[in-house]
């Protein structure tokens, strides 16, 4: 667990330094280029290893690509491309709060895109690595995330419209707030009820 934190920690730094160091453009391409370099290399030393071993630089490898192997169904190129496709989503979104991090209602909105977009890749691999039965299941909720994320940038950029970035903002967080809301209110339900009842 420290290992991935330290993971996180070291890539999103790198986003900051570039988001203080250098304009904006410069910055997201930097990162752009930086993750592509950093995910190939932890893909060719993921490649390196035995089979059926693990070796340190196999391991260091795995904290970099971590998304996309059941996508992939085990390929190692799914799996890089699909973790550079989400640590450049995740640095770009650092660079982008802290180059607006004077504009506190523009950052808290890319932040709260962020979230929607992982949500919306999250639920994507899922249904790309799913049974066919599932998959179709899922596509409302694709539906959705993705419409969250097109109508509130829509009304973030056009404010005169129905009640501008007020809407964006509720229609952008609002369903993630009430689900996880609703989630975190169902495990306290259940912690408190676990706590007055046997479990078999």
């Amino acid at each position: 667990m420290f290992e991935v934190i330290l993971a996180f920690g070291v890539m999103t730094g790198i986003a900051a330094a570039l988001a203080l160091l250098a304009r904006p453009r410069a910055a997201l391409l930097g990162w752009l280029t930086i993750s592509a370099i950093v995910c190939s290399l932890a893909g060719l030393a993921l490649s390196s290893q035995p089979m059926g071993e693990s070796t340190s630089l196999g391991r260091v490898g795995g904290l970099l690509v971590r998304w996309g192997f059941e996508v992939g169904q085990g390929q190692l190129f799914p799996a890089v491309a699909i973790s550079w496709f989400i640590w450049a989503l995740l640095g770009a979104a650092a660079i982008s709060l802290i180059t607006f991090r004077s504009d506190r209602p523009l950052a808290t909105m890319i932040l709260v895109w962020a979230i929607d977009a992982l949500a919306l890749i999250y639920v994507l691999g899922i249904a790309l690595s799913a049974a066919t039965s599932l998959a179709m299941s899922l596509l409302p909720i694709l539906a959705a995330l993705a419409g969250m994320l097109i109508v509130s940038g829509l009304l973030w950029f056009h404010p005169h419209v129905f009640g501008g970035r007020r809407t964006a903002m509720l229609v952008a967080a609002g369903p993630p707030l009430l689900v996880g809301g609703g989630y975190g209110f169902f495990l306290l339900i259940m912690l408190v009820v676990g706590q007055f009842t046997r479990w078999n």
